[in-house]
């Protein structure tokens, strides 16, 4: 059994927060701003959002190491060794690492916005949820593009976050997939705000490749979800 006390301590050394943005009012948004930027970019309202913090834990320490590998072959090897050291992996099996295949991850990097949308037409959800979430992506990207706040674009997520966990047409695996996914682009999003890319791409092609990697990885768990976000997003942005 996953020992997840040991997974908050390897990652973020935060302090729970019940507050959603569904919940503050204006008076409150200065305050919220001012003295909750040490929770960012937590939403302890979703309760898979270990998953979001175990993939941020990794990509820091993926990026700590001086000599960053650079063919795709050494960043699926160094992906799965750091991976491979946090708590959240001990009962991994080392055969399930590349459960996603290189070539499949290539596939999605080379191609995220086509991969993404094949991905979303193949997921068991109803139309109304698909459509949804494909406007979520699009937005989270937008305002990325834009330059718009994190806090802000970390609200829009939790918001988002709040809407599937209170449906009524979701199943609880369904609502499992889409609060592991979002909780991957809310950490995502908020390491890309410290760390800038390092190409001239466009942050759709960056992200995109990220978020393409935890749909893809997250229809066969959370681990996978993990893994293939990071490893569509190191190669994407190398």
């Amino acid at each position: 059994m996953k020992n997840y006390f040991l997974i908050l301590l390897f990652t973020l050394p935060f302090v729970s927060c019940e507050t959603t943005e569904s919940e503050l009012t204006s008076s409150e948004t200065n305050y919220f701003n001012k003295k909750s930027q040490e929770l960012l970019p937590l939403n302890p309202a979703n309760s898979f959002d270990f998953v979001g913090q175990v993939h941020y834990a990794i990509s820091n320490s993926y990026f700590t190491d001086s000599n960053l590998p650079k063919t795709i072959d050494s960043i699926v090897y160094q992906v799965n060794l750091k991976a491979g050291i946090h708590p959240f992996f001990d009962d991994f099996l080392s055969t399930d690492y590349n459960l996603v295949s290189k070539s499949r991850i290539t596939y999605l990097v080379s191609d995220p916005h086509t991969a993404f949308d094949s991905i979303v037409d193949d997921l068991p959800l109803n139309t109304t949820a698909k459509n949804d979430f494909r406007l979520f992506v699009e937005t989270v990207l937008s305002k990325v593009d834009n330059d718009v706040d994190y806090i802000d674009i970390h609200n829009y997520v939790v918001l988002y976050e709040s809407t599937i966990q209170d449906s009524g047409q979701l199943s609880a695996s369904e609502k499992e997939y889409l609060l592991t996914v979002t909780s991957i682009i809310r950490h995502s999003v908020y390491a890309k705000k410290k760390r800038p890319k390092k190409n001239t791409d466009l942050d759709w092609y960056w992200l995109g490749a990220k978020f393409t990697g935890a749909v893809e990885g997250a229809q066969y768990g959370k681990s996978h979800a993990i893994l293939s976000a990071l490893k569509a997003g190191i190669i994407e942005n190398r």
